[in-house]
């Protein structure tokens, strides 16, 4: 009977096990990246009836087992420092919760307490003080409409544009979106999505994966001195080490892709660790399998990507890093008997299109002392945008009669590049970090066109190499408790033409009461061209060739911000700013007087090369955007934003005019509830709508001449920007149902893109005459109603 009694006990133990988990990190001096030994770290609310707390080991390690599943709260508190909370802390059976914290030094004295708001006031980047905010995948991934895309959630912070079901990028403060710079792991990278236009900043899918990242940062405008070579905004993001205790694995099966990621320990006796990550596209995966999915143009892509991480001795760690996709598609009208109604692409050649990018990279880090922190990074990218036109030739019947090739190209840029970074804390209110990198640029490119006769005519034919070298250094001053200031300057050299540009920052903010502060920030940003556009081909009398643009200089950019910051409570606040932006040394057409500017460049996805340009044309941005957000707590969650802003240029021709990204007013509203289910309260039920509603996107007459001579859209440029399609309107629908088993957990979810059907415009597209039919311009519209699902599961 005893034996019974132990034996039904021993099971009962191991079933309430199996319904825990493992919650650890580590916490670290968020400037020095020192371990912070003897840091409390308190857990609370869930399913806990008290809190349970812990402490740092010598390495700054904390762990707190046998946690319930459900959604909890951390404090973390060190002597000297700022404590912190972090709400919401998911608690789940297929994976450990791990969460490596930063704290910032206070100025107040030991044994002072300073209570942030939230850890998601806390940005990556300690020298940030207006235009900034965490992104956070565990927040990021209810959004509705979002596809587990980092572009498409961040969009739907105030400042960003997301009015484009087709593509990802990133509009900021009506801004091309080829002033965003993208970093990963501290490495500036080429465009990280799938099918990318050469030189622009977007594409249809992110190579970036959600599984890999950790808590990011993303700038809006005056960003701090670290950054360089962007013009309007930044995404730095850091990818998350994998678990160095115990493998853990993660299936994804979803209608934009299916994928699987994998991470662990590399030994039981070690904290090194690995994470890696591989997609593949779904819609392949059918097309294989002889399903017909209703697509004439099957989208195919893979991407993956991978962390490993070893902690070393004396405060040290060394990382490797990689991410990397290809895609393709094939656009065939040549075998059609009859004009189609659904037009991915013109409608009179076939189109033969791909694009590749890679980055591979290792990150050394060392804390030499409780003050002094020193990184670099070494790492290789790589990326190429290929693409071939074959003209389709037709009688009156619509019979092909003839196919030849009018346009091939194909752009590749190799980099190397070298960043090291050092950081020194005199003491809690005195800090500066400086750092120097460079990039070497390997660019091998060409671009023909073709006539009937198959004459070329040749735009580009090149391969050169060039370096950007860039230099910072920012000093922050913590005044007191209420008073924070930062001075600091980015200087950059390109060396393909030795073109330069200096560029002071200037951030500050001031806590008037505990609820409440102001900041105010001030920057000069410089960004080097799209690189094909250096290498534009012309032939003199001589039969010479040279290159139009060799010699353009950086687009520059002054930006002014203020900013108004109030913590309702501390589940909720409203953030406003306003801004003025200066853009001038902006690339327009130099003996032409016409509305031409490269401000618009990335408005449309052609392949563009314009003749010679000259560093003359300028523009301004102003605006001014107010903030909602009721963080996710007592399972409900609520992110509203409105963003009023004007964005005007003046091309070669001295007209003030609206840029291509002038819609004037964008507002989101974004709301979750989620619902614990079942007897053990294991299941959890969310529902979340997005709506959208933004001005309508501008664009330029077209020239009917020059469009029936070329037999495609060519835009009438003294009415530059001129025109607006009607206001753009979207409501999107998530639903997500999750069951937490013993040691799994299964995740399925719905994502319905465009509930109501809305016809948004996304372009005008000519057809060329072809037999009785004459030429016609028509609206080409955007995603209409579009269910996206996936099914995960952690275990």
């Amino acid at each position: 009977m005893k034996n019974l009694l132990f034996t039904i006990f021993l099971l009962g133990t191991v079933l309430l096990n199996a319904q825990t988990q493992t919650v650890r990190g580590k916490v670290v001096d968020g400037e020095t990246q020192y371990p912070l030994i003897g840091s409390m770290i308190i857990i609370k609310g869930g399913a806990l009836t008290e809190e349970k707390g812990v402490t740092t080991d010598v390495n700054g390690y904390y762990k707190i087992e046998n946690i319930p599943f459900g959604k909890y709260t951390l404090v973390i508190s060190y002597t000297g420092f700022q404590t912190i909370d972090i709400p919401n802390v998911i608690v789940d059976a297929g994976k450990e919760t791990i969460l490596d914290i930063e704290l910032e030094e206070s100025t107040v004295g030991l044994g002072a307490v300073e209570i942030t708001i939230s850890s998601k006031d806390e940005t990556n980047n300690q020298m940030a003080t207006v235009s900034a905010r965490t992104f956070n995948v565990e927040e990021t991934k209810r959004y509705a409409g979002s596809r587990s895309d980092p572009a498409r959630a961040a969009s739907n912070f105030a400042g960003a544009q997301g009015a484009d079901d087709s593509r990802n990028d990133i509009v900021v403060r009506g801004n091309t979106p080829v002033g965003v710079l993208w970093r990963v792991e501290g490495v500036d990278i080429p465009n990280p999505n799938h099918f990318a236009i050469a030189g622009t900043n977007g594409g249809s899918v992110a190579i970036i994966n959600n599984t890999m990242l950790a808590k990011s940062d993303f700038f809006t405008g005056a960003f701090p001195a670290e950054y360089g070579n962007a013009t309007s905004g930044v995404f730095d993001i850091k990818f998350r080490n994998g678990n160095n205790e115990k493998h853990e694995f993660t299936g994804l099966l979803g209608l934009l892709g299916t994928e699987f990621s994998a991470e662990g320990p590399f030994s039981d006796s070690s904290k090194a660790s690995y994470l890696v990550n591989f997609r593949y596209s779904t819609f392949e995966l059918f097309d294989f399998a002889g399903i017909n999915i209703g697509l004439d143009a099957i989208p195919r892509f893979m991407d993956g990507s991978f962390k490993l991480n070893f902690p070393l001795k004396n405060h040290a760690n060394i990382s490797f890093f990689g991410m990397g996709g290809k895609s393709n598609i094939d656009i065939i009208v040549s075998n059609d008997t009859v004009r189609s109604e659904d037009l991915y692409g013109l409608s009179d050649r076939d189109q033969l299109f791909e694009t590749n990018m890679g980055v591979v990279g290792a990150t050394y880090k060392k804390s030499i002392n409780k003050k002094t922190l020193f990184s670099a990074t070494v790492a290789a990218t790589t990326s190429e945008a290929a693409s071939r036109h074959i003209k389709v030739l037709r009688d009156i019947n619509y019979v092909k009669t003839d196919t030849f090739t009018i346009t091939r190209y194909s752009v590749k840029e190799n980099r190397i590049s070298f960043n090291t970074d050092l950081t020194y804390k005199w003491n809690s209110k005195n800090s500066l970090k400086s750092g120097l990198s460079y990039t070497h640029y390997s660019y091998d490119m060409f671009n023909y066109e073709f006539d009937v006769a198959g004459v070329q005519t040749t735009f580009i034919d090149f391969a050169n190499q060039a370096g950007l070298v860039r230099g910072y250094s920012q000093w922050k001053y913590k005044a007191n408790k209420k008073l924070v200031f930062n001075i600091g300057v980015n200087a950059q050299l390109y060396t393909l033409n030795n073109s330069y540009a200096v560029e002071p920052r200037a951030g500050l903010k001031y806590k008037l009461t505990n609820k409440q502060d102001l900041s105010f920030g001030y920057g000069k940003h410089s960004q080097i061209q799209p690189t094909y556009f250096y290498f534009q081909e012309f032939e003199n009398a001589n039969g010479e060739v040279g290159r139009h643009n060799q010699d353009l200089g950086f687009t520059k950019s002054d930006h002014f911000v203020l900013g108004y910051n109030v913590a309702v409570n501390k589940t909720s606040r409203i953030k406003t700013e306003v801004y003025y932006q200066n853009l001038t040394n902006i690339p327009v057409y130099k003996d032409t007087a016409t509305g031409y500017s490269m401000i618009n460049f990335g408005s449309t996805y052609r392949f563009a090369y314009p003749p010679e340009l000259e560093n003359t044309g300028t523009g301004y941005n102003y605006g001014f955007e107010i903030t909602f957000e009721k963080f996710f707590n007592k399972s409900f969650f609520l992110l509203t934003t409105l963003s009023i802003y004007d964005s005007k240029y003046k091309g070669s021709d001295d007209i003030l005019r609206n840029t291509a990204f002038n819609s004037n007013y964008t507002g989101n509203l974004l709301v979750g509830k989620e619902w614990k289910l079942g007897k053990k309260k294991n299941k959890t039920l969310g529902i979340g709508t997005k709506i959208t509603y933004a001005g309508g996107k501008r664009y330029t007459a077209p020239d009917s001449t020059a469009s029936n001579s070329a037999e495609y859209l060519v835009e009438d440029l003294s009415r530059a920007n001129e025109q607006q399609f009607k206001d753009y309107f979207r409501a999107d629908l998530k639903v997500s149902y999750k069951v937490n088993k013993k040691k799994v957990t299964h995740e399925f979810a719905l994502d319905i893109v465009n509930v109501a059907g809305i016809q948004n415009v996304l372009k005008k597209t000519y057809i060329p005459a072809i037999g009785t039919e004459d030429a016609q311009y028509i609206d080409e519209y955007q995603l209409g109603f579009f269910p996206i699902f996936y099914y995960k599961i952690d275990f």
